[in-house]
């Protein structure tokens, strides 16, 4: 859902903050960061599992959103994609990585089907939402309160991670 209120609203949060198109420059800041960590996030997923990337992961994604809602300058701008752009780097690859790793071989494609399901469903129903709420409060405010959904992420991984690991003992 964040990345759908990103792609959709930056033009006009960048009017927003008088930095015009230069608002685009997130963009560059968070591709630039998402091949620099995808470059090694699968080795440290191979070596270390799952949880050693997602939960800082959202936690820079989360911080990213609200400094993005906050900034004021390009130099904020920056920072916020990269932010963010760890953030992106990570959660998508890792999840679906680490969900293939919790099913048969028989259910790997339905697996891979939900997921990607899920992922169009959260940019359908991040725009829609995303776009009333900035009607409201504003495309700042709107970042900042939409990494709140990079927290409900962590809370949901960390209780569907901690229900994952019981069945493990079993």
């Amino acid at each position: 859902m964040t990345i759908a209120g990103v792609i959709n609203f930056m033009g006009a949060f960048g009017k927003e903050i008088n930095i015009g198109g230069s608002i685009s420059q997130f963009f560059i800041a968070q591709a630039v960061t998402m091949v620099i960590i995808r470059s090694f996030s699968g080795k440290i997923f191979d070596k270390y599992g799952h949880r050693v990337l997602i939960i800082p992961a959202a936690i820079a994604g989360a911080i990213g959103l609200i400094l993005l809602g906050f900034s004021t300058n390009i130099v904020m701008v920056w920072i916020a994609g990269v932010l963010f752009g760890i953030a992106f780097a990570i959660n998508q690859p890792i999840i679906q990585a680490w969900a293939l790793t919790l099913v048969p071989p028989e259910k790997k494609t339905t697996a891979t089907s939900m997921i990607l399901i899920f992922i169009d469903f959260g940019l359908a129903i991040g725009s829609i939402g995303l776009g009333l709420l900035a009607k409201v409060v504003g495309y700042g405010m709107t970042f900042s309160i939409s990494s709140l959904l990079m927290i409900i992420l962590l809370v949901i991984y960390l209780i569907g991670n901690k229900k994952t690991a019981v069945f493990a003992k079993e």
